[in-house]
């Protein structure tokens, strides 16, 4: 196999011209490759979610051209290419060979669960190895411990499916039949797993050839040069983008319950510092997180380098050239045997759509952070859903034959955050740029099922003044199967998987239940179909009976036959703002297409709207928050006075059971944790009494809606109420200490089915002492230290990028 490297000292001129050809004409190739892998694959979540992935990546791994409906995957190729090289593939024993195809799905070495299969092509020109093509997708049936390759039930990595590294199926043109039988062996679902590989393999053909053509076009030298500087660009793009950014230090907290199957919930942490540098770097480090266990919500540290890379690509080079690039200015640190950063022996079947999306809930909110102080309010959103509840339905057919699919018109319907000018949207997350819920009739067929209802579920996105997108409820029967064998798979039962922003809220938690022994198919037979959009059974038992049971968000496989039910409930995304500032007339809307309800709207926002007619008072709206704001300024407490309590509670181990257990085992494994809690203990010693007062000589930037950096005539940078002008702090220090803070019971603001379990977390509220306007909400346990959200901030730099 040869090699060859681009001359530095003898540069190929890249004409522009054909430089933009050659890229347009490349991403044509593997755009048409993506459309190939989708329309062959036999998976509804490639078929009906568009969830494919075909990419051109250079000998040394990094992608060049990427075309996407799984962005979540690109690097986990580059992972797997440069593995290849570590393991000397083009040595004798292996060889890399003209028409040969590599498949990995093994999660430890590129990539984050087992279902997630890579094919990869090694693409020769007269003998010269120019790079590789490579094909993604999930495949729902891996030979885990349960059904679909997302094993609630798993606690070891060997309990997820079978592992994969890196093998070859096809050499030189010819398919390995041995290997094949294997893998087809390995699988409850051989007939979709080998249609998806070939799939794949037809995917990769496709582009090797697209790209071929366009050597035969440009020529080697020049195809080399252009694939070597698109990677350039994207990094110099990405720079750019940063160069957008105030330098400093912003920082995400978010919490967790899930250990799938039928273990008890149990609380874990994510803690993540994105530093963004002033010569235009990003390092991204996870100071505080839980140790791994023994469960199916662990991730490997390619999958968390894999969701920050494609939160980054959505969120910050959203208009550039979408490649590998940005990865030279970007350093990541997690500590080994966390929950992030799994060793090889961990379970980590639930990475992609559990705990690495809440990494994404908190990477967007150090984006959002950052935007908003660098003046690019345009682009900041609350945390998304920070995690996919979903079943897989698995067993036979009516036929005889074996199925197993995900359901996913439910799970896939998650919420958005709440943005700066609109609510969250719906269906909306960033792995998948292009994802589409996916039509009801082909998932009914493939998956073997009937849905009677899918609906939005009140009251689930993020209270703010901007709410969150709200969740969807399904209800869906089994139908046209012999034995079914469902499970579902999901996180937040007990606390959600996300925060607001800016003093809005997080979503909901959520559950699943089941019907089984019905009396469906009889009723059926009368002419009465049980339609409900109710999110639990309390319209359809009306009409249906059966043996019910309410599950956690994960359930492990259960046995179900025709006409049993079940429903599944989706997350919505966080709030942004103060609640009391939302508009009555988008509250009124939410109650008209039933994403929120008027009892609770009325708890929330403190509105005054007729429930005959929903017309607005606007008068008695006005004065209802008028007396909110007051009675928050009643019952905040000082923020010195709240820190003594809070170390006093920790100290007396007055905390529920949970928050204990989390507090002993963080403690224990974290170095950062504690010396967190040394820093508050040490505060008390401190005066933490507000400056109250200033005279404004500048405004120098608006570090959140509520909060404005100012200087004073006496030259001091401090923060003060851009509401009131109450004076906090100076403008290195954490705000929150200097506010009136209150902990809210998260059942008042939520509908009983839908209420954090207050033993696992509280609402932590800050007011602002002059006006009672609520700057922020910490979905927290109790006794956890205050988080500091903002650190280092470039005081004096402006939007241009300059200090």
């Amino acid at each position: 196999m040869k090699t060859k490297e681009t001359n530095a000292e003898n540069p190929v001129h890249l004409d522009p011209v054909k430089y933009g050809i050659l890229f347009n004409k490349l991403d044509e190739a593997v755009n048409d490759a993506r459309e190939v892998l989708k329309y062959l694959s036999g998976s509804v979540i490639v078929k009906e979610a568009g969830e494919a992935l075909v990419a051109f990546y250079l000998p040394n791994g990094h992608a060049v051209d990427i075309a996407t409906g799984l962005l979540m995957h690109f690097m986990n190729v580059t992972r797997c290419i440069q593995y290849m090289d570590k393991e000397r593939y083009a040595e004798e024993g292996v060889g890399i060979y003209e028409g040969d195809q590599f498949m990995n799905n093994e999660a430890f070495i590129a990539g984050m669960h087992c279902p997630d299969t890579g094919v990869i092509a090694p693409v020769f020109y007269d003998g010269e190895l120019l790079g590789y093509v490579a094909s993604l997708s999930h495949t729902t049936e891996t030979g885990g411990i349960e059904p679909g390759g997302m094993c609630p039930s798993a606690v070891e990595a060997w309990h997820d499916g079978f592992h994969v590294p890196a093998i070859k199926i096809i050499e030189r043109g010819i398919t390995r039949r041995d290997v094949w039988n294997m893998l087809l062996r390995s699988t409850r679902d051989p007939r979709t797993l080998e249609l998806d590989l070939r799939a794949r393999i037809a995917a990769n053909e496709r582009g090797r050839q697209r790209i071929l053509e366009i050597v035969d076009e440009f020529g080697t030298e020049f195809f080399r040069a252009a694939c070597n500087r698109l990677v350039e660009e994207g990094n110099e793009f990405f720079q750019a983008k940063l160069g957008r950014m105030r330098p400093g230090i912003y920082k995400s907290r978010i919490y967790s319950d899930t250990l799938g199957g039928i273990q008890e919930p149990k609380l874990a942490v994510e803690e993540i510092s994105m530093e963004i540098t002033p010569d235009r770097r990003m390092i991204v480090k996870v100071p505080v997180v839980s140790p791994q266990q023994r469960c199916f919500n662990n991730a490997y540290l390619p999958a968390v380098e894999a969701t920050l890379y494609y939160s980054l690509l959505t969120q910050l080079v959203y208009d550039g050239r979408w490649n590998s690039g940005m990865a030279k200015s970007i350093e990541i640190d997690v500590p080994s045997g966390s929950r992030l950063n799994a060793d090889a022996t961990m379970s980590v079947g639930y990475a992609t759509i559990g705990i690495a999306m809440n990494f994404c809930a908190m990477v967007t909110e150090c984006i959002s952070r950052a935007y908003y102080a660098s003046g690019i309010e345009e682009e900041v959103q609350a945390p998304p859903a920070g995690n996919l509840n979903c079943s897989i339905n698995a067993g036979v057919d009516a036929a005889g034959a074996s199925f197993a699919n995900i359901l996913l018109s439910c799970c896939l319907a998650v919420g958005g955050g709440g943005r700066t000018e609109s609510d969250g949207f719906c269906n909306y997350h960033f792995y998948n740029p292009w994802q589409e819920v996916p039509d009801t009739e082909a998932e009914e067929r493939l998956a073997r099922v009937l849905h009677l209802c899918r609906s939005f579920m009140p009251d689930t996105g993020g209270h703010g003044q901007y709410r969150g997108g709200s969740a969807v409820v399904a209800i869906t029967a089994q139908h046209g199967v012999s034995a079914a064998y469902p499970c579902s798979m999901g996180t937040g039962s007990r606390v959600p998987a996300n925060q607001g922003m800016f003093g809005g809220y997080p979503s909901n938690v959520g559950y699943v239940s089941h019907l089984l022994n019905t009396n469906f198919y009889e009723l059926t037979k009368e002419g009465v179909l049980p339609l409900t959009d109710a999110a639990d059974f309390s319209e359809i038992t009306k009409y249906v009976t059966g043996d019910f049971r309410r599950f956690e968000t994960s359930a492990p496989t259960i046995p179900m036959k025709e006409g049993d039910i079940w429903t599944e409930l989706s997350n919505g995304g966080g709030g942004l703002g103060d609640p009391l500032e939302r508009a009555p007339e988008l509250i009124v809307e939410d109650i008209k297409t039933k994403q929120a309800t008027l009892p609770m709207s009325e708890k929330v926002y403190h509105v005054s709207i007729d429930p005959q007619t929903l017309e607005i008072d606007y008068e008695k709206t006005e004065q209802l928050r008028d007396e909110a704001r007051k009675r928050r300024l009643s019952r905040g407490v000082e923020g010195k006075e709240y820190l003594k309590a809070l170390v006093a509670k920790r100290e007396s181990r007055s905390l529920p059971k949970p928050a204990l257990e989390y507090f002993d085992e963080i403690f224990e494994f974290s170095p950062a944790f504690a010396e967190q809690l040394k820093a508050e203990e040490a505060l008390l010693e401190q005066n933490l009494v507000p400056i109250k007062t200033a005279k404004v000589k500048q405004r120098l930037f608006k570090l959140t809606p509520y909060l404005d950096v100012v200087e004073d005539t006496g030259g001091n940078k401090i923060i003060v109420c851009s509401r009131c002008e109450f004076a906090y702090c100076d403008a290195e220090e954490n705000f929150k200490y200097y506010s009136l803070i209150y902990d809210r019971d998260p059942a008042v603001l939520s509908p009983p089915a839908l209420a954090m379990d207050k033993d696992f977390g509280i609402y932590r509220e800050f007011y602002c002492p002059g006006c009672g306007c609520q700057t922020e909400v910490e979905l927290t346990p109790e006794g956890t230290p205050i988080l500091n959200s903002y650190e280092n901030l470039s005081v004096n730099w402006n939007t241009d990028g300059a200090s």
